[in-house]
């Protein structure tokens, strides 16, 4: 009669190990997904951004990292605890979400950080912009703007623009004299009605954000909003200011497009606006 009762007993005692074993194991725990440095969830397409993912677990497992994103690239191992992304070459929003797992796919725990692109120069060869408008006298002008050539020279990205300009002149005329330079986040500007080089741009936008042209001058980013020209209605354009130095501008920028407008005083009253009405880009 005592058998049943030594085998309930052994029964209960393996029941008993069984289920400790399976609640034994904890999930892990993300402890900090960020970019680095903290600043680099807002980036110009084709920057390369460093993420760090730091994860503990409770029952001291190993852990595996999985990255993944719906846009860009990654460089080099998407297993380890910290990666480099490349930005897409195009505006928006993306996510990149790290996986973290002890090993048992039932525990396994995840995270995202939302990194914004901005394109607001694509400056690729070939692509070409035509403004229409008046000229500093009044007079009606045309204005075309090809990129006739890219080059990469230590690190810094040289993109020759030739203008082919009507009405401002007795007969059309065609320059390559406009060059901007970008140098990580800086973009320089020679222009052929400026003496001297100046800063044009630092990327990438925020409100309020300002600058030293380096020609006397101050560029200021006043605000974002959409914007309609010949060329179409844009949404999420930039309006920048560029005042005290040898050129006044106003400008506006659309994402993925370029430059819309642009107001020019060189000495007052002497003023020319220009409007985009049609853009190619490769």
């Amino acid at each position: 009669m005592k058998k049943p009762c030594v085998n309930l007993v052994v029964a209960t005692v393996v029941f008993i190990v069984y289920l400790a074993g399976c609640t034994r194991n904890e999930p892990p725990v993300i402890d900090r997904f960020v970019t680095d440095p903290a600043s680099d969830t807002l980036v110009t397409a084709g920057d390369t951004v460093k993420i760090i993912c730091e994860a503990t677990d409770p029952d001291g497992d190993l852990l595996a990292y999985e990255f993944e994103a719906d846009g860009g690239t990654f460089e080099g191992p998407v297993d380890a605890n910290d990666i480099l992304w490349i930005a897409p070459d195009h505006s928006g929003i993306f996510e990149i979400i790290c996986t973290v797992s002890d090993g048992d796919t039932l525990h396994e725990v995840a995270d995202t950080i939302t990194i914004h692109v901005q394109n607001y120069l694509p400056m690729t060869e070939g692509n070409q912009w035509v403004y229409e408008g008046k000229d500093q006298s009044g007079r009606w002008a045309l204005l075309r703007l090809t990129v006739v050539d890219r080059k990469v020279d230590e690190g810094r990205i040289r993109c020759y623009v030739e203008r082919y300009i009507e009405g401002k002149y007795p007969v059309p005329v065609t320059d390559t004299g406009l060059v901007y330079t970008i140098a990580a986040d800086s973009v320089f500007i020679k222009d052929p009605d400026a003496a001297k080089e100046y800063l044009g741009f630092l990327l990438p936008f925020l409100v309020a954000k300002s600058w030293e042209t380096g020609d006397g001058g101050t560029g200021r980013v006043v605000g974002f909003d959409s914007c309609e020209v010949k060329a179409g209605l844009f949404e999420g354009c930039v309006n920048i200011k560029i005042s005290g130095g040898q050129l006044e501008r106003d400008l506006w920028l659309a994402p993925d497009v370029g430059i819309i407008v642009t107001q020019l005083k060189i000495d007052d009253p002497l003023e020319a606006e220009l409007e985009l009405v049609e853009y190619h880009l490769k």
